[in-house]
C-alpha cells in the first residue's frame, strides 16, 4: 500500500516538474518577438535621384534609407507570390548645384530607370523645374514618380491636374507646396494681429525664382488681410550683408520680417538682426535655419526666429501618432542626429506609401499600383496620408486625423522637453496647434 502511495507521489512530482518546465519555457518564448517573414522574393527596386552635395539631399537620402531598412526588417513587401525585399538605388542628381542644367537631373532619373531597373522613383529631383521636366519620363517608361524632397512649387500639382488619368497618371506628391504653406500659415498671421495688434511687415528674399515667388505670395496674402507692406529687399546668392534691409525694417516700424532664403548666409542675417536689435519678428523659410546645429552656428543669435518646417515631424514636433515616434527615434538611432531639413519625412513617407499601395494592389504593375494610390488612407509621421484625386497631392488639413499637418517652430533659449520623443530641444513648435510643443515668444526689445 505504501509502495503504491509512494509511486503516486513520485508520479505527481514528475508531472509537477514537467509543468514547471513547460511554463518556464513558455515564458522564455514569450519574451522574444515572433520572427518576421523573411523576404526571399525578387527585390523591388526604388530609385532616388537626389542632390547629394546639398544637406537637404543628404537628409532626403537618410529618410529613404531608414524607411527601406525598416520595411525590410518587417518582412519586405508582401505579394501573392511571397515577400519581396526593397532595394534602394540612389544617384546624384546635382540639381541644386549652381550652373548645373536640368538635363543633368533628367539623365540621373533615366539612368536609375534604365541601368538600375528602378520601378518607382521615391524622391527627387529636388529642384521643382527638374521634377517638372522629369514628369514626361514617368509616362514614357511607365514608372511611378513621387515628389517628396524639395519639389515645392505649386506648378507640380497644377500640371498633374491638367491630365491626371493620362500623361501624368504615374506622377504623385506626398508633401505640401508654397501655396498650401501660405494658406495654412494665414491663421498664425491673424493671431499676430489679434493678440498683439501687428499690422506692418517687411520682406527679405534671396534673388532666385522660388524665394522671390514665396515673398511675393506672402506679401499678397498679408495685404489682403489688411497689413501694410513696408518694402521688399532682394539679395543675390552669396550676399553677406543684410544690414540695410534690417535697418529699413527697423526704422519704418515693421512688426514682422518675412524671410525666404536657401543660401547658408542666413546665419549672418540672424546675427545682424540680433546685433541691431530689430524689433520685427523674423519668420519664414530658410533650410539651414531648421537644422539642430543652427543655434551653435549663430551662437544663439537665431533666438526667436520662426522657421517653416514644411510638415510636422521634420523636427521634434508633438507626436501625432505612433509612426511619428517610430520615424523620429528611428532616425536618431540610425544617423545619430535629429531630423530637421524638410526633406527627410516626405522621402520616408513616400517609401511607406508605395509599400502600402503595392500590397493592396497585389502587384507591382504600375497601373494597378496607381489604382491603389487613389485609395490610400495611411497613418504617417505628419498625420494621415490621403491624395487629392485631381492633383495627386497629399491633402493638407492641419488635423492629423484627416490629413497632413504642417509645421513651424521657433528657436527658444530655454527650449522644451517633448515627452513622446524623449528629447529636450530649443526648436519649439508653435504652429499649428496639433504639432505645437510650446507657445510663441517675442524678442524682449519688441515688448
Amino acid at each position: 500500500m505504501k509502495s503504491r502511495e509512494s509511486k503516486v507521489k513520485q508520479r505527481g512530482r514528475e508531472i509537477t516538474k514537467y509543468v514547471v518546465i513547460f511554463l518556464v519555457l513558455g515564458g522564455i518564448i514569450l519574451l522574444f518577438p515572433r520572427p518576421q517573414a523573411i523576404a526571399k522574393g525578387k527585390p523591388i527596386i526604388f530609385g532616388a535621384p537626389l542632390p547629394l552635395g546639398d544637406p537637404t539631399g543628404v537628409e532626403a537620402k537618410r529618410g529613404a534609407i531608414l524607411a527601406v531598412e525598416q520595411i525590410n526588417r518587417e518582412g519586405g513587401i508582401r505579394l501573392p507570390d511571397g515577400c519581396h525585399p526593397v532595394k534602394l538605388e540612389i544617384s546624384d542628381s546635382r540639381d541644386l548645384e549652381p550652373g548645373v542644367p536640368v538635363t543633368e537631373a533628367l539623365l540621373s532619373v533615366e539612368r536609375l530607370i534604365l541601368d538600375k531597373k528602378a520601378r518607382f522613383i521615391v524622391s527627387g529631383p529636388e529642384r521643382s523645374e527638374a521634377w517638372l521636366a522629369a514628369m514626361r519620363l514617368s509616362k514614357k517608361y511607365k514608372v511611378i514618380m513621387i515628389a517628396a524632397a524639395g519639389a515645392y512649387s505649386p506648378a507640380i500639382g497644377a500640371k498633374i491636374a491638367e491630365d491626371p488619368n493620362g500623361k501624368y497618371k504615374y506622377c504623385w506628391d506626398v508633401q505640401n507646396d508654397a501655396r498650401t504653406d501660405v494658406i495654412h500659415v494665414i491663421p498664425l498671421f491673424k493671431t499676430f494681429e489679434k493678440k498683439w495688434g501687428w499690422k506692418k511687415f517687411y520682406v527679405m528674399v534671396q534673388d532666385v525664382a522660388h524665394t522671390r515667388a514665396a515673398g511675393a505670395a506672402v506679401e499678397k496674402v498679408l495685404k489682403k488681410l489688411g497689413w501694410q507692406s513696408l518694402g521688399m529687399q532682394r539679395y543675390p546668392t552669396g550676399s553677406n550683408d543684410f544690414s540695410l534691409g534690417l535697418l529699413e525694417a527697423k526704422n519704418k516700424g515693421a512688426d514682422l520680417i518675412y524671410i525666404s532664403f536657401e543660401m547658408p548666409q542666413v546665419s549672418i542675417l540672424m546675427r545682424q538682426w540680433a546685433e541691431l536689435k530689430v524689433p520685427a519678428l523674423p519668420i519664414g523659410l530658410a533650410p539651414v535655419a531648421s537644422a539642430k546645429e543652427f543655434w551653435r552656428v549663430t551662437k544663439g543669435a537665431c533666438e526667436y526666429f520662426v522657421a517653416n518646417q514644411f510638415e510636422a515631424a521634420n523636427g521634434p514636433a508633438k507626436p501625432l501618432n505612433a509612426t511619428t515616434v517610430k520615424w523620429f527615434k528611428g532616425f536618431v538611432k540610425r544617423w545619430r542626429t535629429e531630423p530637421g531639413l524638410h526633406c527627410g519625412v516626405p522621402s520616408y513617407v513616400s517609401c511607406w506609401a508605395l509599400k502600402d499601395a503595392i500590397e493592396r494592389a497585389g502587384s507591382t504593375d504600375p497601373d494597378k499600383v496607381v489604382a491603389a494610390l487613389y485609395k490610400t488612407d495611411l497613418s504617417v509621421p505628419y498625420g494621415r496620408l490621403r491624395f487629392d484625386a485631381k492633383s495627386h497631392k497629399a491633402l493638407v488639413t492641419d488635423n492629423p486625423k484627416t490629413g497632413m499637418v504642417t509645421g513651424w517652430f521657433q528657436w527658444q533659449k530655454k527650449g522644451v522637453y517633448v515627452r513622446g520623443l524623449g528629447v529636450h530641444t530649443r526648436r519649439v513648435f508653435v504652429w499649428p496647434p496639433a504639432a505645437a510643443t510650446g507657445s510663441l515668444k517675442r524678442p524682449p526689445w519688441k515688448k
